[in-house]
């Protein structure tokens, strides 16, 4: 478990390393665990309601107001492409209290494509598929961490 009481909220995570810092308004509290290529960011901050719940850079929908745990959240997920790599963002953002409350999601997959069509003995090129493959399932796998996480945050 994790309990920031400086914030007031708590969650469950699986077997993840948290970092937390304290840093200048208006974000007032980080907590991330993973790499660039895949991270999990937990803040608290001062932006108001509307800024709370629409600042995920490239947004793919509006954001979806759902109720967990009797909390009002709401999810926007977003990303972008590049050089065929992919950038999967999701959001949870809750607005409690003049506070704003972000646990966000963010990890890179590739275009395994690339490789394909296998040529026959080219075991390089299997290997590199292949090895794509595995790569893009293991960080779509943060996700339930995400969902962990989302599932048993509460104040």
């Amino acid at each position: 478990d994790y309990t920031n009481n400086d914030f007031g909220f708590s969650f469950k995570y699986p077997e993840l390393d948290f970092q937390t810092q304290t840093v200048q308004a208006p974000l007032l509290s980080k907590t991330e665990t993973g790499d660039e290529s895949k991270k999990i960011d937990i803040s608290v901050s001062n932006n108001d309601f509307y800024n709370c719940i629409n600042n995920l850079d490239e947004p793919h929908d509006l954001p979806m107001e759902m109720v967990i745990n009797g909390i009002n959240f709401y999810k926007t997920t977003g990303g972008d492409a590049a050089m065929g790599t992919y950038r999967n963002a999701t959001q949870y953002s809750v607005f409690k209290n003049n506070k704003c409350y972000q646990i966000y999601l963010n990890y890179y997959t590739h275009n395994c494509d690339t490789y394909l069509p296998l040529e026959p003995g080219n075991t390089g090129q299997a290997q590199s598929y292949n090895s794509c493959l595995a790569n893009n399932k293991e960080v779509k796998s943060w996700e339930n961490n995400l969902n962990i996480i989302v599932s048993t945050f509460k104040f």
